[in-house]
C-alpha cells in the first residue's frame, strides 16, 4: 500500500498589473494586463499574453507584500534565484485580501 501524500492539485489565477524590476532598468518595466498563477508547485506571472516568468517553489526566497499609490496599491513582489529572470517581479492586485489566503493555503510564506 502506497502511503505517500497526494500531490497538491489547487490553484489560483488572478488577473493584476505587473512590474518587472531589473539591474539594467531600476524602475522596471509595467504591465497594465498581467496573470498571477499560483500552485502548490510553482508561482507564474504571464504578462503581455506571451513573456511567462515560471518559478518552482524551491526557486523563490521570499515573497513580500509591496505598497504604492493609485488603484493597485497593494500586491506582493517575489524575490527569487533564477538568472534568467528580473531579481523582482511585482504583482499588484484588486484585492490583497484573498491573494493573501490563496497563497498562505498553499503554504508560501508571505511578510508584511
Amino acid at each position: 500500500m502506497n502511503l505517500l501524500p497526494l500531490p497538491k492539485q489547487k490553484f489560483y489565477s488572478e488577473v493584476g498589473r505587473s512590474r518587472v524590476l531589473d539591474a539594467d532598468l531600476p524602475n522596471g518595466i509595467a504591465w497594465r494586463h498581467a496573470k498571477l498563477t499560483l500552485s502548490y508547485e510553482q508561482v507564474t506571472l504571464t504578462v503581455l499574453a506571451e513573456k511567462r516568468y515560471q518559478l518552482q517553489r524551491d526557486q523563490i526566497y521570499s515573497i513580500n507584500r509591496y505598497y504604492d499609490l493609485g488603484l493597485f496599491s497593494q500586491g506582493i513582489v517575489i524575490s527569487h534565484s533564477c538568472d534568467a529572470y528580473p531579481a523582482s517581479l511585482i504583482f499588484w492586485t484588486f484585492s490583497f485580501s484573498a491573494l493573501k489566503a490563496e497563497l498562505e493555503q498553499l503554504g508560501y510564506d508571505l511578510r508584511a
